[in-house]
């Protein structure tokens, strides 16, 4: 399976599985990454700490996935 697939795949599965569950209230950001959790952590982190300096917290104002 390639990415293209693996993508397409997930794409079709978006709309039956996720958005139910979401507000639709609140952005929604969603992070794809080909990294290990544990590789990606560092970034992921700065990423957050860069949202809650701008007033976005999550679950409150905004979802991340």
């Amino acid at each position: 399976m390639n990415r293209r697939d693996l993508i397409a795949f997930f794409a079709a599965l978006w709309p039956s599985a996720a958005r139910p569950a979401l507000s639709r209230n609140r952005p929604l950001i969603a992070w794809f990454s080909g990294q290990s959790q544990e590789s990606a952590t560092p970034g992921v982190a700065a990423f957050r700490e860069g949202l809650r300096e701008l007033d976005y917290t999550e679950g409150q104002n905004i979802e991340i996935i």
